[in-house]
């Protein structure tokens, strides 16, 4: 198995997170399971559940801008396949949105797969100047090599990186 592509830490967004790392080699699955996506918060090495209403922060990024940087767990599905996510307002508007990429999910020792990162850029308007605390809507699409296609669509409270 070969990993491509530098860590990066992003200490803003409070935690380390992975960024530009891609593995490559042996395809696995989850299929033994229903098919299922789970969003996460990467806390060091473990994925925490995000809590329904729960803070997913923002921060700079060394590519410009605020990003939120969410992880997912997947289950039922094929290892090899692309994500696409979005959040959005309570009204409903585009706040950020990461589009279709392909992506290799790594096979945990549980049988889930999971991705450590999913970047989404946050519009530069889209959150006030002195916005510390926004409910909005996070919504991510899994579809693997297969074709079977997971999502989720669950409650946030983006926080900035600075914030309480």
């Amino acid at each position: 198995m070969a990993v491509r592509g530098p860590a990066k830490r992003l200490g803003a967004l409070g935690a380390p997170l992975l960024s530009g790392i891609l593995l490559a080699g042996v395809a696995c699955s989850s299929t033994a399971a229903p098919a299922a996506v789970e969003l996460t918060i990467l806390d060091r090495r473990t994925l925490e559940p995000l809590e329904q209403g729960g803070p997913l922060r923002y921060g700079p990024s060394f590519q410009g801008g605020e990003w939120a940087m969410p992880a997912l767990r997947a289950s039922g599905v094929q290892s090899t396949g692309s994500v696409e996510g979005e959040l959005l307002s309570v009204t409903g508007a585009t706040l950020g949105t990461a589009p279709r990429a392909p992506v290799h999910l790594v096979a945990e020792p549980s049988g889930s797969l999971r991705a450590d990162w999913l970047a989404i850029p946050l519009l530069s308007d889209a959150l006030p100047p002195d916005a510390t605390s926004t409910p909005a809507t996070l919504h991510v699409v899994y579809v693997d090599a297969q074709g079977t296609s997971v999502e989720s669509r669950w409650p946030v409270t983006l926080i900035a990186a600075d914030g309480p």
